[in-house]
């Protein structure tokens, strides 16, 4: 079991753009490949379609997650990640992460527009 997130390591931890992005489209699935979420991420950030998102872009994004963004969610269970299947998956404690900030905020608007179809 984990430790309940504070809101300051919530916080933390939905302060960098690529984390918002994998934790919404994770919310979406509830799982994905590694080198798809780095893609969606790049489009996401440029204003593209996945499809153009370049293989040298989706590199440097896959990079981020695999050694920084992944480990930190992973770190307090809120994503599982196996680096030889390329599988992530959002675990339950992502609605504890929701309703901490949901718990901590007088405008829940602002994480809805993060996850809309949580």
């Amino acid at each position: 079991m984990s430790p309940e997130l504070s809101k300051d390591t919530a916080y933390r931890l939905l302060s960098d753009s690529q984390r918002q992005h994998l934790l919404s489209l994770l919310s979406q699935d509830g799982q994905g490949r590694i080198d798809g979420l780095a893609r969606e991420i790049a489009a996401r950030e440029k204003d593209i379609r996945p499809k153009n998102v370049s293989e040298k872009t989706q590199q440097r994004i896959t990079i981020s997650l695999i050694h920084n963004h992944l480990p930190r969610l992973a770190e307090h269970n809120i994503v599982s990640y196996d680096q030889d299947s390329k599988r992530v998956v959002l675990m339950d404690v992502f609605g504890e992460l929701e309703t901490n900030l949901s718990d901590h905020t007088d405008d829940d608007s602002a994480l809805y527009q993060l996850f809309p179809d949580y």
